[in-house]
């Protein structure tokens, strides 16, 4: 699986994690920090993903995110999405 496909779920994860707890509806991935990408994701494994809302600014958020795929670690950073009108 490619990187960018791996922060791509993330963010979408991240997204819904915010929109649950704060409601806006729409967001954009504002920053990509400290994103690490540890080993492989092959066709059939399946992904896990984790984030945690670490620091929200007005309409920006930071998120930690951690992927795994059979509790081995294959990717770790940090995202900051943004609702769009921050842009």
């Amino acid at each position: 699986m490619p990187g960018v496909l791996l922060i791509e779920c993330a963010a979408q994860t991240a997204g819904a994690l915010w929109a649950t707890a704060e409601a806006p509806k729409h967001f954009v991935l504002a920053q990509v920090m400290q994103f690490k990408l540890q080993q492989p994701v092959r066709p059939g494994e399946t992904l896990e993903t984790e984030v945690v809302l670490e620091n929200r600014l007005g309409q920006l958020a930071q998120f930690a995110v951690t992927l795994r795929v059979e509790q081995r670690e294959v990717a770790r950073g940090r995202i900051v999405l943004s609702q769009p009108s921050a842009l």
